[in-house]
């Protein structure tokens, strides 16, 4: 009877993955939420220790899975989690994005100052983003979708037809042979 809200990939340096553990430790007193981490990287076992260190029980790490075994984990989810360290410099987008939107959830989104993801989840209503640091504000926008059913549904649709409009590759093919044209 929870909403969960899932990070899938690596937990490295880039990730700040500490941004979802001061979100975790933010929301403890809200019983209907938690939060799953899944994959490894150079962080995951500080995080791993942090977690256990601090008796966090709203969050739990699962090791790196299969694709297939991913796709089903975040198919049972609610929302999609990212995160992106505050002093990143350039453009990211990450890949987990693209299973999110296939399977239709909501992205909630941590993001360097000026990411062009901002832009595109946004201005596509198909979730909630600010800036890494703004610690209050995304545990408010965690709290929106945690509380409103139908606002998950709709952004999660608004994902899917994100997915279908822009990272289409038939779309794509379409542009790139444009320029030889």
């Amino acid at each position: 009877d929870k909403v969960i809200f899932v990070y899938g990939g690596n937990l490295g340096v880039a990730q700040d993955i500490d941004n979802i553990l001061r979100l975790a430790d933010n929301s403890r007193d809200e019983k209907d939420i938690f939060f799953l981490l899944v994959g490894d990287g150079s962080e995951s076992g500080r995080i791993g220790h942090e977690i256990k260190q601090r008796g966090m029980t709203n969050i739990a790490l699962h090791p790196a899975v299969s694709q297939i075994e991913y796709l089903k984990i975040v198919a049972e989810c609610d929302v999609g989690l990212i995160t992106l360290r505050r002093d990143l410099k350039t453009q990211n987008f990450p890949g987990k994005m693209l299973s999110y939107m296939r399977l239709r959830k909501p992205m909630l989104a941590s993001v360097n100052p000026g990411n062009d993801l901002t832009i595109i989840i946004h201005g596509h209503d198909a979730g909630l983003v600010c800036n890494n640091g703004e610690d209050e504000v995304l545990r408010q926008h965690t709290l929106k979708l945690a509380r409103d059913h139908e606002l998950r549904l709709r952004m999660g649709m608004n994902a899917h037809r994100l997915l279908q409009e822009k990272f289409n590759v038939a779309i794509a093919a379409r542009q790139i042979l444009a320029h030889f044209s």
